[in-house]
């Protein structure tokens, strides 16, 4: 049973109880009062109950961490050994990311010290560009970003990172995409490059491949159950 169709569940499950709403695996229960509150909770725990349904009481507090987290981010982000200059003739990557609103890249050099960002880039995505598949978003996001960072690779080797597996054969020697991707591959064919395959883990160009207004809107638009109406959230 996916996410999604769970989420389409609880919202028919709950549909008929008043001050209730659901958003992905969370469920809302609010009431004017305490009384109302209570009984209101029990209604909906017994409906859970009936269907079988289970739930977390003990959510674990993950704010500590994701605080340390994002401070340990900041620092490491302002710190000399991350960042650095462009050197022409240092190894060269370009990690690159899709989003559902956005596209996300990150230059990156080698060196004895190990990795150092160079520059980074993003841009929203037309009307267009968000009706296509992931996969032709992600094999956009690396035409993209080659052209976004082109004055760093003229003549030059690059590695192109994607944690999007398919994209090593996409843009491989024999394959056979469609028009709109073979198009993609004849702009890359002024550079020298290397797809190179890279887990969503080690995918340092995710967070930026939205901006945070748009990343909004896509949670409303696409994760938006129907029990929560818009006015609401």
């Amino acid at each position: 049973m996916t996410q999604l169709s769970i989420v389409k569940w609880v919202e028919k499950l709950l549909s008929g109880c008043e001050g209730t709403a659901n958003h992905t695996d969370d469920i809302i229960v609010h009431g004017s009062d305490e009384l109302q509150y209570d009984k209101r909770l029990e209604n909906v725990l017994q409906i859970l109950k009936d269907n079988e349904y289970l739930i977390t009481l003990k959510i674990p507090d993950r704010r500590s961490f994701e605080y340390s987290s994002f401070e340990t981010l900041k620092i490491r982000l302002s710190n000399l050994k991350t960042l650095g200059y462009y050197n022409p003739v240092g190894r060269t990557q370009i990690i690159a990311d899709a989003f559902p609103v956005g596209l996300g890249a990150v230059l990156v050099q080698i060196d004895r010290h190990g990795p150092r960002i160079i520059g980074f880039g993003n841009k929203s995505i037309t009307d267009c560009e968000k009706r296509y598949c992931q996969t032709e978003k992600e094999a956009l996001a690396l035409v993209w970003a080659v052209e976004h960072f082109k004055i760093y690779l003229l003549g030059k080797e690059v590695e192109l990172i994607s944690d999007h597996k398919p994209l090593e054969t996409i843009y491989g020697n024999r394959s056979k995409p469609c028009a709109r991707i073979k198009r993609w591959v004849l702009r890359l064919q002024t550079y020298k490059y290397k797809v190179v395959y890279r887990s969503a883990k080690e995918n340092i160009a995710y967070p930026i491949s939205f901006d945070n207004e748009n990343y909004i809107n896509a949670i409303v638009e696409y994760s938006r159950p129907i029990a929560v109406p818009l006015v609401e959230i």
